[in-house]
């Protein structure tokens, strides 16, 4: 089919309806490095289909109970993921992608995984890249199986996004989920929507010092005494918007077939973390902790209900900071320290009161 086509390197043949195809389909194709051929009807490894060796980029679907990934030695970066294809790996062992043992950037998200085995992916040396977003059965005791490989990988970003059931009861983040990844070079995390509420006491110091970029929007969180572990922080950039966001019922999740191992549904030892009392707003405190190189802030959509007060603020090289779409009915001030703000958003808040020191 594709005789002929030797300067060919980005092909997409994604959402289509082929069901037949022969084992050099792509042979011809010596320059091939981008390759989709998501949404279709067919299994490429039952026919034994062969990748170009220039391939770099492959997007696939994928059944790990019913066909294995053809041996890629080259591939760098493969979407296997059922948010724009079709999806089902219950469970990753190491065997699931032993063929691509060079893989930088992998995105199995929405691939209703229920396990990971520890080695996963430890021998992917160059994995720069992992996303295991919207796998609802896997949970934060799932996830550390995860990180314990990841010291062994070339770990920049890391995204578990929503890992955990909408209705389900809010998550406490124990030190033993993130203890690995202290032992890498991570850059950006993402964990938005996981009904987070609290971390216990010494997480936060288990995160490595590399992270510049962290993204927790859409959760539960109360305040605790991790939000002062934060100021030692060296990240620039923060998402912590759409807390405390409502949901419908109407959302169809997976059945999972491991069982739930949270306090609510077995006895539990109690995890000791005095101090660890959760602070509102209107409590004594007025030094707001701010990491010392965070530059840019999204705290939007919260619908928090309180009045800006007097604050001082730990030294800061905040420049950009979004507060829109809460409710700070009245604006008080001053906010001190607050030397090299250039953006501030502050609308539809329904304010009714500045005064004339708050800016």
């Amino acid at each position: 089919m594709f005789y002929g086509l030797n300067s060919v390197f980005k092909l997409k043949m994604n959402n289509n309806n082929i069901t037949k195809t022969t084992k050099d389909a792509f042979l011809y194709l010596r320059t091939l490095s981008y390759l989709d051929v998501k949404m279709n009807r067919i299994s490429w490894s039952n026919h034994n289909v062969t990748f170009s060796p220039s391939l770099l980029t492959l997007k696939i679907d994928y059944n790990a109970s019913h066909e294995n990934l053809p041996e890629m030695p080259n591939l760098q970066t493969l979407d296997v993921s059922g948010s724009s294809g079709q999806c089902d790996i219950h469970t990753v062992n190491t065997d699931t992608f032993r063929s691509v043992p060079k893989i930088h950037e992998l995105d199995i998200s929405t691939c209703k995984v229920n396990y990971v085995y520890i080695s996963s992916f430890s021998f992917m040396r160059n994995l720069s890249s992992l996303d295991i977003s919207f796998n609802t059965c896997l949970r934060f005791d799932g996830l550390e199986n995860v990180t314990i490989d990841l010291p062994f990988t070339s770990i920049k970003i890391l995204k578990f996004n929503k890992i955990h059931k909408t209705f389900q009861m809010n998550t406490k983040v124990l030190k033993r989920h993130f203890m690995h990844l202290r032992y890498t070079n991570l850059e950006e995390m993402h964990g938005d929507s996981n009904r987070i509420q609290l971390l216990e006491d010494g997480t936060v110091q288990q995160l490595p010092s590399s992270i510049r970029k962290l993204f927790m929007s859409d959760n539960e969180f109360s305040y605790g005494q991790y939000v002062f572990d934060f100021i030692t922080m060296q990240i620039d950039f923060v998402n912590v918007s759409f807390l405390f966001s409502s949901r419908s019922n109407n959302e169809r999740e997976e059945i999972c077939e491991r069982p739930d191992e949270s306090c609510c549904n077995q006895e539990c030892k109690p995890i000791h973390t005095p101090a660890e009392t959760i602070f509102r707003l209107n409590s004594t405190w007025r030094v707001l902790p701010i990491p010392r190189k965070l530059k840019k802030v999204f705290y939007k959509e919260c619908y928090l209900r309180y009045e800006i007060a007097q604050f001082t603020v730990s030294e800061n090289i905040l420049e950009y900071l979004d507060l829109s779409y809460n409710i700070f009915y009245s604006w008080i001030g001053p906010l001190l320290i607050f030397d090299h703000v250039l953006f501030l958003d502050l609308s539809n808040n329904i304010c009714s009161n500045v005064s004339k020191v708050f800016f």
